[in-house]
C-alpha cells in the first residue's frame, strides 16, 4: 500500500481564526503559551496544566473522550473538560465554538477545537496535532501511541472500522463507525528517514460527528 497523503495544512483554518480569549493557540500562534497573557490566575493554571502534557497523554484523554459519547450532542464545553481534564474556552465570536490547544515541543502542538457543521445544527469535534516548527519535523515526538494503538481501542469501543482511498490508490482516511457516531482519522507515516519509518503510521488528525 503506498504512504498515506498528509492531511490538508487547511484542516483547521476555523480554529487558527476564532478569537479564543485567553487561549495559548500555539499551533496558530507560533508562540508559546506562556506569551499569551492569561485572563485570571485559574485560567494560568489550566493553560499551563495542558502545556505540560505529552503527545501520548493527550491522545488518552481525546481516546476517554469519544469512549464515552453516544452521538455528538454530547460535546459541550462541560462535558469535554470533564472527560479530557483539559481546560476549554469558548470562542469570543462564536458561543457554539469551543475548544483548547497548547504546545507540546518545539515542532509540534495539539489543538481540540469543536463548532457545529456549516449548514447543520450537529457538533464536529476535530482533534489535530500541528507542525508549529520545521515544516518537514517528524511525528516521532507524538506518535508513542500510533494509528494501530488508536485503531485497536477504537475497535474495543465497539467501532467498526474501513478505508477510503484517495487519488492513485493512496489512503485518504480511515473510517469508524458506531451507532450514532461517526469519525474520520487521518494519518502520516512517522518520517521519511527509512521504508519503515515511512510505513509506521502516526494519527494527524481526527473528527468526530
Amino acid at each position: 500500500m503506498p504512504p498515506p497523503r498528509s492531511t490538508s495544512p487547511n484542516a483547521l483554518t476555523a480554529w487558527c481564526v476564532l478569537p479564543l480569549s485567553g487561549l495559548a493557540l500555539a499551533a496558530c500562534a507560533h508562540v508559546s503559551p506562556g506569551k499569551n497573557e492569561p485572563t485570571s490566575i485559574k485560567e494560568e493554571s489550566m493553560t499551563t496544566a495542558n502545556a505540560t502534557l505529552s503527545g501520548d497523554e493527550v491522545s488518552r484523554r481525546v481516546l476517554k473522550l469519544i469512549e464515552g459519547l453516544k452521538s455528538s450532542d454530547q460535546l459541550t464545553p462541560e462535558y469535554v473538560e470533564q472527560q479530557t481534564g483539559l481546560s476549554i474556552q469558548r470562542a469570543a465570536s462564536r458561543p457554539d465554538a469551543f475548544g483548547t490547544g497548547a504546545q507540546l515541543t518545539p515542532d509540534w502542538a495539539y489543538n481540540l477545537y469543536v463548532s457545529k457543521t456549516p449548514g447543520d445544527d450537529k457538533n464536529k469535534l476535530i482533534f489535530d496535532f500541528s507542525r508549529t516548527g520545521e515544516g518537514h519535523a517528524p511525528m516521532t515526538a507524538i506518535c508513542g501511541m500510533d494509528y494501530k494503538q488508536y485503531a485497536e481501542a477504537l475497535k474495543g469501543m465497539g467501532f467498526e472500522d474501513s478505508v477510503s482511498y484517495g487519488e492513485h490508490g493512496r489512503v485518504d482516511h480511515y473510517r469508524f463507525q458506531r451507532p450514532t457516531l461517526s469519525l474520520e482519522v487521518y494519518i502520516e507515516g512517522e518520517s521519511d528517514e527509512t521504508p519503515e519509518k515511512v510505513r509506521h503510521h502516526c494519527v494527524k488528525m481526527i473528527t468526530v460527528e
